[in-house]
């Protein structure tokens, strides 16, 4: 009988850490780890094995430790809603495979993990991890939940690449001494992809208070519009005055071809149009990152 409940604990156990990896949502760590990549790069002149190393130690802060955490405590708040959401639903914390009480202690310990690490790599990750923290707070947590606001878009997730980017430029160089224009540009471009993401679930798991909800066809194609033309601004304005280096030229024009191929190769009547937030993302965001180091430290 005892070694029969023992087995059964055993069990459930095994079965509970093959969930908890489920609840850290890996598919969003690439875009940490872009995003610190980014910021750093704009900080260097060579990219030695040495700096190479550093990028993926503050990817591990950022990433796996610091997002992940922040994740579930988005997901623990946002429960009502994905029940709704065709594989939404199925996420450990929705499907109640793992309780509050655990979710809770595993955003914990990670966070204490990220910001110890943060502490021995750079300082100001501290603060940056922290900056984060307060801005899911504010996000996913009653009564602020900007999640339920008309500036959701902006919240869920270009401010943390903002702060990423500053975290891959204080890695070399002082924060004071970051190119805030260039930065505030594409912060405006990755806010694209994200009202892509609210328009595609808006029927599913957005607030009715959301932009997206709120706002007709038009006047969302609008703002896409401005965002695009705002942040390839900045960029050109951030090049004129030598705040970087003319070579980031490539960006707006990269940019530009990436929304120009996304509207010829995935229209809103394909099938892949539910998948449009991810490929603009790749578009707009990854694909001119990976060309952007292989033009800047491979070819020139």
């Amino acid at each position: 009988m005892f070694a029969e409940k023992l087995t059964i604990h055993f069990d459930n156990i095994e079965k509970k850490f093959k969930v908890y990896p489920y609840t850290l949502r890996p598919r969003g760590w690439i875009g940490a780890f872009i995003s610190v990549a980014i910021g750093a790069s704009f900080a260097l002149d060579q990219l030695t094995l040495q700096v190479i190393v550093k990028l993926l130690e503050t990817f591990l802060v950022l990433g796996p430790l610091t997002a992940s955490a922040l994740y579930i405590i988005n997901d623990i708040y946002d429960q009502e809603l994905d029940i709704k959401h065709p594989y939404k639903r199925s996420r450990a914390i929705t499907a109640g495979e793992v309780s509050i009480m655990e979710c809770l202690i595993i955003s914990g310990i990670l966070l204490v993990m990220g910001l110890t690490l943060g502490y021995l790599i750079n300082k100001i990750l501290i603060f940056i991890i922290l900056l984060m923290v307060l801005l899911q707070v504010l996000y996913s947590v009653p009564p602020f939940r900007l999640k339920d606001s008309k500036v959701d878009f902006i919240f869920g997730g270009p401010l943390n690449h903002a702060l990423r980017l500053c975290a891959g430029w204080s890695l070399f160089r002082p924060l004071t001494e970051a190119p805030v224009i260039f930065f505030s540009g594409l912060v405006s471009i990755i806010c694209i992809p994200y009202i892509y993401y609210k328009i595609i679930h808006k029927h599913l798991s957005i607030s009715k208070k959301s932009l997206v909800s709120v706002w007709n066809e038009m006047q969302i194609g609008l703002l896409i519009s401005l965002l695009l033309l705002c942040g390839c601004g900045l960029i050109l304005i951030s090049i004129y005055v030598n705040e970087v280096e003319r070579l980031a030229l490539f960006w707006p024009v990269m940019i530009i071809c990436s929304f120009v191929l996304n509207k010829l190769l995935i229209p809103h009547s394909s099938n892949l149009g539910i998948d449009r937030y991810y490929i603009v993302s790749w578009l707009v965001f990854s694909l001119p990152a990976a060309l952007w180091y292989l033009i800047k430290f491979a070819i020139v």
